[in-house]
């Protein structure tokens, strides 16, 4: 899907800032290659995905494939994620007087509802995974309706409202964005609470082109996101930025914010930073995350038995920019579930065996993921392999 002129204010000036490139994507399941073009909008200050998936697509894939679906216990009881919730109920509880009831768009497998039951308060979810409605039922007694917004407003409309009406890390994710903050405003009955990534701090992450993903197709600054809010008539109540403490989680430091509908803002909305400035700083100093990484994979003989460990966006990122295919590479390893008849470069996905080492069939693993880096390493040194063989890190 085209999106030429700005999402936002409906500018037809804008500039294209650079393309991210992506091999095997999805894994044996689409296009081999995607090259996605970034674009801002100099007038309001918005950045964008200007050639996104088409949003049937798009869908699809927040039901079957996107790493959000089907998240097992695992995720309900990391400390992580426990602590973003947390941390999001208190700036809830902090800057809102009184609420009883919590809408969740895009709502996982419950966990973060699960602490507003807890508390009292009527809950329910929107979540496209049938899998993760599943979970939901039976860990929390919870109800998601496992549908998008746009498939929950044709059949419910808005008769049914909410206290607060709760996005998290959502936003990013929808082509269609005005038309979802203003379903979301008529679902509410005072309050929209919204966290997502910000531009103002997109050198954060460590791995190269870490912020830009197949999945996020908008890049929010403080200012569009205040634009956006204003447009669909809502008022600030509150913005701040969460910081990643415990160093765990992936996509930080984050915008957090709260807003109270059919309310006015007389404050003038302006920015201090240019969205195309910071993306073109952004890739100039990933180019360089890029080239570094170019050195490692260097190091790695065309003969040597190469196994990669993760096929998520990272390694598709590291195939499309570096010569990584040119190298002997015998499997791809991946614990995901739901990729276990799915293939990358035509070599079928599977779980990392310990007999691969023992019998040589492998002599070197790529760890090629940023977040689960350590806990992979850990893993493979616990197995006592009793023969020589290479771990590449890329980060530590």
């Amino acid at each position: 899907m085209e999106r030429i002129r700005c999402p936002l204010c409906g500018s037809n000036i804008t500039n294209f800032e650079g393309t991210v490139k992506y091999v095997d994507l999805l894994n044996g399941m689409g296009d081999e290659t995607y090259n996605q073009r970034i674009c801002t909008c100099p007038k309001c200050n918005m950045a964008w995905t200007e050639n996104t998936m088409n949003i049937d697509d798009l869908n699809n894939y927040y039901k079957y494939l996107s790493k959000y679906e089907s998240l097992d216990v695992a995720m309900e009881t990391d400390y992580s994620a426990q602590a973003m919730f947390l941390r999001q109920k208190e700036f809830i509880d902090q800057n809102i007087p009184a609420y009883s009831s919590v809408l969740e768009i895009g709502a996982a497998t419950g966990g973060n509802l699960n602490l507003y039951k807890e508390n009292g308060k009527e809950v329910a979810g929107i979540e496209p995974s049938s899998n993760n409605k599943r979970f939901a039922k039976e860990k929390y007694g919870i109800k998601l309706y496992d549908m998008t917004l746009d498939e929950y407003f044709t059949e419910y409309g808005s008769a049914k409202q909410f206290d607060v009406i709760f996005i998290s890390h959502v936003l990013e994710h929808i082509v269609n964005f005005v038309e979802f903050i203003q379903k979301a405003v008529a679902l509410s009955k005072k309050y929209i609470f919204i966290e997502l990534p910000v531009l103002e701090k997109i050198e954060e992450e460590e791995a190269p082109f870490a912020a830009f993903t197949n999945e996020h197709v908008n890049y929010f600054s403080i200012h569009s996101l205040k634009m956006l809010m204003e447009k669909c008539g809502c008022c600030s109540i509150k913005t701040s930025i969460a910081e990643n403490k415990e160093g765990v989680l992936p996509g930080y430091p984050t915008l957090v914010s709260l807003w109270e509908i059919n309310k006015s803002d007389t404050e003038k909305i302006s920015f201090e930073y240019s969205a195309g400035e910071m993306i073109r700083n952004y890739f100039k100093s990933n180019t360089e995350k890029v080239k570094r990484i170019q050195a490692v994979i260097n190091t790695i003989s065309d003969k040597e038995k190469l196994a990669v460990w993760g096929t998520g966006e990272h390694t598709s990122k590291l195939l499309a920019m570096t010569d990584l295919p040119s190298k002997n590479i015998i499997k791809f390893y991946d614990s995901d579930r739901k990729k276990r008849n799915m293939t990358m470069l035509g070599r079928q996905i599977q779980p990392f065996e310990p007999e691969d080492l023992e019998s040589g069939e492998i002599e070197t693993i790529l760890i090629s993921t940023y977040s689960s880096e350590k806990s992979i390493s850990k893993y493979i040194e616990e197995q006592k392999i009793n023969r020589k063989f290479r771990v590449i890190k890329l980060y530590s």
